[in-house]
This record gives C-alpha cells, structure tokens and sequence, in this order.
C-alpha cells in the first residue's frame, strides 16, 4: 500500500511537474506574444514621432519664411510711408508756390489795368508777357 501511495504521489509529481512545464511554455508564449506586440507598438510610436517630427520642421521653417517676409514688407511699408510723406511735402510745396503764381498774375493784371486807365502805357502784346528763366513766382515785363 505504501508503493501504492508512493506510485499516486510520483504519478500526482509528474503531473504537477507537467502541468507547470505546459503553464511555463504558455506563459513563455504570452509574454512573447507581448513582446512581438509591445515591438509593432514601439515601432509605430517611433514612425509617428518621426512624421510628427518632420511637420514640425516644415512648419518652423515655413514659419522663418513668413517672419522674414513679414520684416521686408514691414521695411517696404516704411520705405513707401516715407515716399508719401516727401511726395506729400513737395506737393504742398508746388501748390503753395502755383497760388504764388496766380497772385502774382492777378496782381499784374491789376497793375495792367491802372496802367491802362491811367493811360500812360499803351497795354503790352500777348507776347511781352513771360515768366522769369528763374522760375520766380513773379512775372516780369521784358
């Protein structure tokens, strides 16, 4: 009886031993299995980084274009402000020295017209009348 038993616990051993040996082997699979699948994971992480990575860099670079766009517009924009504003002056200047020049008519014109009734001139021609070569406002007799 006692072989018996001993024969019941050596064949309960082996099971138990054959048993753990099929856990081990499914457990070795499991975590193999895992790690193929932790490895396709990794990988596709990784290509993700590195597609997210090269947008990235296109946009900083897009982005330095665009900066440096934007500073030679701005100095374009100066420049041209700058533009008006002389244009600006010289326009002020022109129309100031033009009324100049319409006083100046007008105040010859009125002097033209006491010379005449006072009658001690006879009226000048057409073509007595010319502007100085100066480009003074005032017109002079020649």
């Amino acid at each position: 009886m006692h072989e018996v038993s001993f024969q019941d616990k050596e064949k309960e051993h082996l099971t138990r031993l054959q048993d753990a040996e099929e856990m081990k082997k499914a457990l070795e699979q499991q975590m193999e299995s895992h790690r193929e699948a932790h490895q396709k994971q990794l990988s596709r992480l990784r290509d993700e980084i590195e597609e997210k990575q090269k947008i990235i860099d296109e946009i900083r670079d897009l982005n330095q274009k665009l900066q440096l766009e934007q500073e030679k517009l701005s100095s374009d924009y100066n420049k041209l402000k700058i533009e008006d504003q002389e244009r600006e002056m010289k326009l002020e200047k022109l129309l100031l020295l033009n009324d100049k020049r319409e006083q100046a008519r007008e105040d010859l014109k009125g002097l033209e017209e006491t010379v005449d009734l006072a009658g001690t001139k006879p009226a000048p021609r057409p073509g007595d009348l010319k502007l100085r070569a100066d480009s003074s406002p005032y017109l002079a007799l020649l």
